[in-house]
């Protein structure tokens, strides 16, 4: 039997047990279609499908061997099939192929005979668009021996449908051309094994040309032929692997995503099925065996849940079933699925039989003791409830929680619905308020938050809701710690045994309160009752490790006499000798404040109504470049390290020796730490910002600078299942002061970038740098490249494309620049910075090379005119180098450009000013042996 290639697709396929009920089991539901069976000739073994009267509705043609004939049901395009048409074609049909024989734009029929040995073509007479349709007599051409599958193969590139033939009777295969007529050329023969049965036509070495696998089912292996293209060559001599006894059936497909092709084939009389994983290279590896039910007969491939990765129906005459595999995408499966089918089942093909609206692909299945095609129709399974992938927890109050809610949407037997996209939305219970965003939509039935949290009271228990419309919903109970301090709140307002409103005040918030001057008091005394103020945290926890100061002031026209600033003891400021000189009868403002906190006022005067209102405080500034910078570990399957990573000051007197060291991730974690520098929280100390390398989660971590160990930020950048490691950048590019978190996506996964809101970690821009299709990673950096004064992204292409490196706007997107850093030729992928070099405002481009060539370190303007090219290490080192940019003296006025070599080298950090001389940093920033290279992270704009 033959399969042609069934490419993946981004649909659902759902299975149902083969009887009159609807079952759904794991993830896939089936519904029998109404009738369940449309009835053929005798003992039908094949079935293709097409629309073979051109009404846009897909038709069912079923070769019926011992009949002689084929069966045509015209569909009605819901599942259901008008009354059979039957067509005489030569004794004894093995295999059928619905196609166009003749160039006329309409379908035609060719079936193989295994008695008479020839080919049986029936050209379509009928009009396109009509209800019914009529066919020619059988045309019939000599060819074969024993005929049981035939495959189109366009053998001389004319377009026209030219056939492979497995003789199982002369153990090799035919080749015929197409005359265009319904007639084709004398057969070409080709040896194989010992009684082929099956054949499949696919790509399997990646040239653009097809290639035959065949299954020969007297010698149990496989024969594989390579297409030639040599003049008078059709095929290379054939490969053999050996597969189960008997094979009966193949498929082609990459079951294991990594685009080369791999075979199934079905073994008749050792109740299995073999799998060859596809070298690319017209190899296979050696077969793995999955069992199945008892003689099994044919085999389909495609995506049965919808979850982009290949699985496979195997239809098993001797026990009348078929077993479903469900496929990880790795080339491993889940157990086989089994559902019974009391008849036979020879043959099995996959199609969408009831109209183009629907999703889902359906199943058919041949069986060859009733005379009859079974079609079951996908159905999408109803929502019910929702329930929990990851419950959120890490709830510092008024912070997004450290670890993100994910909800998976379901039916009612728990399986998820891929096609649910509608809002979930979280609510929290009484006495707490939400932070961050609350609604999501739910992609592919799964909804993802990415930055709430709640303020509430620490130790607190408060249930989250996470609902749907009318779905059940999923609840939590999640008790919130003491977060970061955000506020000041009075505790005791300035006066003396008066009667006054308490107040506190949020960023922007206004408050009204009364205040009355303490009788008998004099201008310019001390308040009788001295202010006191707490700390707080947005959930109003009082921050018991704060020692803030807390400064007194008055409005216009007011002095202050006693001590106006004062320094908090477990998050209270209290005041005692503090008094306001003023004009009697006059309102002033007192106002307390703490940088970076909303401050608090109160008015004071005689018995006069006032207003204040808080903000947030600090100068509206950033950081600019740092003589910090910071180096974590590579990795390479011969040296690895612990994910430690390493903090200097090249102000230091000692720049080669670290300021901190910390291990960012678990010990057992050796895929390599990326860093990037920037002030994260606004607090005017340069923030360490870590990522995981290759094999690790999209892990980010944000440490302060204050000490580079208290943890900032704490979350996964993309999917937690991605293991491709991450590349991180930081900049303000929103323009709130807060530098930003830029995350790009590694190895495997598509060219994504996702900029988070230092501020808040709200999702800021999310995009591909280059076309979607590219999974070798990413490389990011941040500048001024343009003149708007808002910070820009950098890309550069990881390994696999060319040295491309493109430049978005920070604040739309819009393209910069997009070049080639070094010859397009060179695939071994850029890595990039960018830094001001005492040039103007606007920041230079420094790219490194990636691995395989030498280790080039180039500077760009930022039109992408190359200003420098220089070796950073020793010419024959082709592990690439990593590039950042820094300060590295405590006088410098412009950056310098710090190198850290690929894998393979020793850990040697340099430093280079823009005309590519050495400057001060030249030392190991790791143990000598060690070979994995080093990540380099700097703050040079």
């Amino acid at each position: 039997m033959v399969k042609r290639l069934i490419k993946s697709k981004f649909f659902k396929l759902m299975l149902e047990p083969l009887e009159n009920r609807t079952v759904p089991v794991a993830g896939v539901l089936f519904v029998p279609a109404n009738p369940a069976t449309i009835p053929t000739g005798l003992n039908p073994d094949w079935i293709d499908t097409g629309d073979v009267n051109d009404d846009g509705r897909l038709d069912v043609v079923v070769a019926n061997f011992s009949s002689s004939n084929v069966s045509v049901f015209l569909g009605n395009g819901d599942g259901t099939y008008q009354s059979p048409l039957t067509f005489p074609v030569s004794a004894n049909p093995s295999s059928l192929l619905v196609t166009d024989l003749n160039d006329d734009c309409k379908l035609d029929i060719v079936t193989s005979s295994f008695s008479a040995n020839n080919i049986c073509a029936l050209l379509n007479t009928g009009l396109n668009g009509a209800s019914t349709v009529s066919f020619s007599a059988p045309i019939l051409s000599a060819a074969g021996n024993g005929i049981k599958a035939i495959a189109p193969y366009d053998s001389n590139g004319d377009g026209s449908t030219d056939l492979v033939i497995a003789n199982s009777g002369s153990n090799n295969i035919s080749l015929i051309i197409s005359n265009k007529n319904g007639t084709f050329g004398n057969e070409r023969t080709f040896a194989v094994g010992t009684a082929p049965v099956a054949l499949a036509v696919g790509d399997i070495n990646n040239d653009g040309t097809a290639d035959v696998v065949v299954a020969n089912s007297g010698s149990n292996n496989i024969s594989v032929l390579v297409r030639n293209e040599d003049p008078g060559c059709i095929f290379e001599r054939q490969a053999i692997y050996d597969v189960g006894t008997n094979p009966s059936s193949l498929a082609l497909g990459d079951v294991n995503r990594d685009s080369f092709l791999d075979v199934v084939v079905t073994n008749r009389d050792s109740n299995n099925v073999s799998l060859l994983l596809g070298n690319g290279n017209g190899t296979f590896k050696a077969q793995s065996t999955l069992s199945v039910g008892i003689s099994p007969t044919s085999v389909a491939i495609g995506d049965l849940n919808g979850d982009a990765f290949l699985d496979f129906v195997v239809a098993n005459s001797g026990s009348d079933n078929i077993s479903i595999f469900l496929g990880n995408g790795n080339g491993t499966f889940a157990s086989q699925i089994n559902y019974k089918s009391q008849f036979g089942p020879a043959f099995v093909k996959l199609a969408n039989v009831n109209g183009p609206n629907a999703f889902m692909a359906d199943i058919l299945i041949a069986d060859l003791t009733s005379n009859d095609v079974r079609i079951l129709l996908n159905s999408e399974p109803t929502a019910s409830n929702i329930s929990f992938i990851t419950i959120a927890s890490g709830a510092s109050s008024g912070a997004a929680f450290t670890i993100q809610p994910v909800l998976s949407v379901l039916d009612a037997f728990g399986n998820s619905i891929p096609g649910y996209t509608a809002p979930v939305t979280m609510t929290v219970s009484a006495g707490a308020t939400i932070v961050g965003t609350a609604t999501v939509n739910a992609v592919a039935g799964v909804a993802t938050f990415a930055n709430v949290g709640i303020s509430g009271l620490a130790g607190t228990p408060y249930t989250l809701t996470f609902s749907s419309g009318s779905l059940a919903p999923a609840t939590q109970v999640i008790i919130p710690t003491v977060g970061a301090p955000t506020q000041l709140t009075l505790s005791v307002n300035a006066a003396g045994g008066l009667t006054r409103s308490g107040f506190s005040a949020q960023p922007g918030s206004v408050i009204t309160f009364t205040d009355y001057w303490f009788p008998g008091s004099t201008n310019g005394e001390s308040f009788p009752t001295q202010p006191v103020v707490l700390i707080k945290d947005s959930g109003g926890n009082t921050i018991t490790t704060s020692n803030a100061l807390v400064t007194l002031t008055a409005s216009s026209g007011a002095t202050l006499n006693g001590n106006t600033v004062v320094s908090a003891i477990a998050g209270k400021a209290t005041f005692t000798n503090v008094g306001v000189n003023g004009l009697a009868g006059t309102q002033y403002t007192l106002t307390y404040s703490s940088p970076g906190l909303a401050s608090v006022t109160q008015t004071i005067g005689n018995g006069i109504n006032g207003t204040g209102s808080g903000g947030i405080g600090g100068p509206n500034s950033r950081i600019n470049s740092s003589t910090v910078f910071a180096v974590g570990p590579g990795s390479s399957p011969n040296s690895y390290s612990t994910p430690n990573f390493k903090v200097y000051n090249s102000a230091s007197t000692s720049p080669s020796t670290p300021i901190a060291s910390i291990n960012a991730y678990s010990s057992q974690f050796t895929g390599g730490v990326v860093t990037a520098m920037g002030d994260i929280n606004h607090d005017g100390y340069i923030d360490l910002i870590v990522g995981a390398g290759e094999g690790g989660g999209p892990h980010i971590k944000v440490y302060s600078g204050t000490d580079f160990s208290t943890l900032l930020y704490n979350f996964f950048a993309f999917e937690t299942n991605f293991s491709g490691g991450v590349t991180v950048a930081s900049a303000d590019i929103n323009g709130d002061y807060y530098d930003d978190i830029i995350v790009g996506a590694g190895v495997g996964g598509g060219p994504r970038v996702i900029a988070f809101s230092g501020q808040n970690l709200n999702v800021l821009q999310d995009f591909f740098a280059f076309e979607s299709d590219f999974t070798g990673g990413t490389h990011i950096a941040t500048g001024l490249i343009n003149s708007d004064g808002i910070y820009d992204i950098v890309v550069g292409a990881g390994a696999g494309g060319g040295p491309r490196v493109k430049t978005f706007d920070g604040s739309n997107l819009n393209v910069i620049n997009d070049f080639f850093a070094f010859e397009t030729s060179f695939t071994g992928g850029v890595y990039v910075s960018a830094g001001n070099f005492g040039g103007g405002t606007m920041d230079r481009i420094v790219v490194g090379a990636g691995s395989g060539g030498a280790p080039f370190v180039r500077l760009f303007d930022q039109n992408g005119a190359m200003l420098q090219n220089f070796l950073a290490y020793a010419s024959n080192f082709t592990g690439g180098v990593r590039v950042a940019t820094g300060l590295t003296s405590s006088t410098a006025s412009s950056a310098d450009i710090i190198t850290g070599p690929g894998i393979g080298a020793t850990p040697n950090l340099r430093s280079y000013n823009s005309q590519g001389q050495l400057t001060q940093l030249d030392f190991l920033a790791f143990n000598q042996a060690f070979s994995g290279g080093i990540f380099v992270g700097g703050r040079g704009f």
